[in-house]
């Protein structure tokens, strides 16, 4: 059986159940709003790390760093960033609890972590399902036009053959009059090519 306590709400006790006075401890407001600010630090992080990476190509003297360097320090500055945002998030959202408890201030954080993750997974999984049909429908156009350009060719080819000299050339090496059997190996191939040509 539950316990209950009393609440005093303007001079009147009110009988509170306990698990609901704990499920009522969550401050959302304070979540949400750390989760914001996070992914607002992270997102200004990264566009200051894609400018710093930008001045760092030199198209002039061809000083460019490596792929190799760009792919680490792109991912050191991408950790840094996320930890700095999702600190900033939590501190935040800790701050914003009007009961000033470090536990329950920890606690916070951990939901303005947990809170910024599934928005940045949804985010990054649209970008990424986006991509893939873009890539997808782009490779489907390019294959339609690669297939409507061999149509067209043999279309073209097909429009320049004469059709009875056709038929006469397929009637005359197959009406040959030599003999396969009594034929050597290039007088074969010769008649091969010409009924294959």
């Amino acid at each position: 059986m539950p316990t209950q306590t009393l609440e005093m709400v303007d001079s009147v006790a009110i009988p509170v159940d306990s698990r609901l006075a704990t499920l009522s401890r969550a401050a959302w407001g304070a979540i949400l709003v750390g989760a914001v600010l996070a992914m607002a630090v992270v997102a200004a992080l990264t566009v200051l790390g894609i400018a710093v990476g930008a001045t760092s190509v030199d198209m002039a003297d061809r000083d460019t760093p490596g792929p190799a360097s760009f792919t680490v320090g792109a991912g050191v500055w991408m950790l840094l960033s996320h930890l700095a945002g999702l600190f900033a998030g939590g501190y935040a959202a800790g701050r914003l609890l009007r009961r000033a408890d470090q536990a329950e201030a920890g606690v916070h954080g951990l939901g303005v972590w947990a809170v910024a993750f599934l928005i940045s997974a949804t985010f990054l999984g649209s970008v990424a399902i986006g991509t893939a049909n873009g890539a997808v429908s782009s490779a489907f156009q390019a294959l339609g036009s690669a297939t409507q350009g061999v149509v067209s060719a043999a279309g073209n080819a097909a429009s320049e053959l004469d059709r009875e000299a056709l038929i006469e050339r397929a009637r005359s090496s197959l009406t040959a009059p030599a003999d396969p059997a009594a034929m050597n190996r290039e007088q074969r191939v010769a008649d091969a090519g010409a009924i294959i040509g």
